[in-house]
């Protein structure tokens, strides 16, 4: 999975040199819920509701396996939003 997000990540130009592996979801999920940024998962580690975490489905080249973008919105972060917008700019219809 690490290398079909690195390649995703690529494909798009998205700079990850900020960015982590996590191969524990619930730790991933844990993080985002405290405000510690966002994760790109397989849509199948979201079988519980979260309450402030937003899901949104990633579709595309390299993305070929259900994946989603989380992160909590009553978070206030620019950086963060920087990059949720660079990722669904690229996923909206042309």
């Amino acid at each position: 999975m690490a290398l079909q997000i690195n390649n995703f990540i690529a494909a798009h130009g998205i700079d990850a040199r900020k960015m982590q592996c996590i191969s524990d979801t619930r730790t991933l999920m844990t993080m985002v819920e405290s405000r510690m940024g966002v994760a790109i998962l397989p849509q199948s580690a979201l079988t519980v509701p979260h309450q402030d975490i937003i899901c949104q489905p990633l579709h595309g080249e390299f993305a070929r396996w259900d994946i989603g973008l989380v992160w909590n919105e009553k978070i206030a972060d620019p950086v963060r939003d920087s990059f949720i917008s660079q990722v669904t700019a690229m996923l909206a219809p042309a």
